[in-house]
């Protein structure tokens, strides 16, 4: 949809990537392909393992990485009332991250 300038008009993407070599491979090209465009990019890293380092590449997001999300099969099974409280922390610190930077922004989440 970024090739098509269907996001024209946004300031900022936020594209939530997996912990996995193909995920944070498709990010890197909506990298490029939003660059083209002068549009910002962040990422929220999704189904996190803790034992694990992220994946090659996302240690390079620096400030563009708005948080992680810890894996929660709570979540995946839609037992919200079940959420981990680690889960619902980083949450809320994505949320509020991205409140912080959409004074007079128009965002796509992809």
């Amino acid at each position: 949809m970024i090739n098509y300038n269907l996001y024209q008009g946004c300031d900022a993407l936020i594209g939530v990537v997996e912990d996995h070599r193909n995920s944070i491979r498709v990010l890197k090209q909506i990298q490029q392909t939003v660059d083209r465009l002068g549009c910002q990019v962040y990422v929220v890293l999704n189904q996190a393992v803790e034992d694990r380092v992220p994946n090659e590449g996302l240690e390079n997001w620096g400030e563009q990485l708005l948080g992680v999300l810890p894996r929660d099969e709570a979540i995946a099974t839609y037992d919200y009332v079940h959420v981990d409280q680690q889960t619902k922390d980083a949450i809320g610190i994505i949320w509020r991250s991205i409140l912080g930077m959409t004074s007079n922004k128009r965002i796509a989440i992809v």
